[in-house]
């Protein structure tokens, strides 16, 4: 009667054992990341993207730019809660002089900027950029401009009639610029 509980002691270790192997291998297929590759511009923004490259040959264009690489929060009490209320934030396009200091944003609007939550992250990346001094350019999806056209408009008359005025921190910052 005895011989019979080695072979079932060996056949638990057994079944523990493939257990365990099992549990081991689900667990890597959970740690493993999810994710995929996906484009980083929209076929609508590529084609700004390489409009404004058109436009302002003189000048670093930077797509998809979150706004904590370019607007610092002064050294202040809550400094980080500031930080993290626009950290994730980011602009479609970054349009900077050659020695990369910005000098405009440039945000392309198209039908998903019409909800609610879309209208209030668009209004506090907004107040951020003015708080900065930092002008924004709004475009509508539907209607890219062309080179000529963006010239004007990123930039208006001052860019045309050589260079674009740069901002200083505490200076009247121009309004939002809505295209239809």
């Amino acid at each position: 009667m005895g011989h019979g509980y080695p072979a079932l002691g060996f056949f638990v270790l057994v079944v523990c054992a493939v257990a365990v192997a099992a549990l081991r291998k689900k667990q890597n297929v959970n740690t493993a990341w999810p994710v995929y590759a996906r484009p980083v511009m929209s076929k609508v923004e590529l084609q700004l993207f390489h409009r404004l490259i058109e436009a302002f040959p003189e000048k670093l264009v930077l797509p998809q730019v979150q706004l904590c690489r370019f607007v610092e929060v002064q050294n202040v009490p809550g400094r980080m809660g500031v930080l993290n209320r626009y950290a994730r934030l980011s602009v479609d396009f970054v349009v900077c002089s050659p020695d990369a200091a910005v000098e405009r944003v440039v945000e392309l609007d198209d039908r998903s900027h019409n909800s609610e939550a879309a209208r209030s992250r668009d209004s506090k990346k907004d107040g951020v950029l003015n708080a900065a001094g930092i002008p924004v350019v709004r475009l509508q999806a539907r209607a890219i401009p062309s080179a000529g056209d963006l010239r004007r408009l990123v930039f208006g008359e001052q860019h045309i009639d050589g260079g674009a005025r740069s901002q200083r921190p505490g200076s009247k910052v121009e309004p939002t610029i809505s295209i239809p």
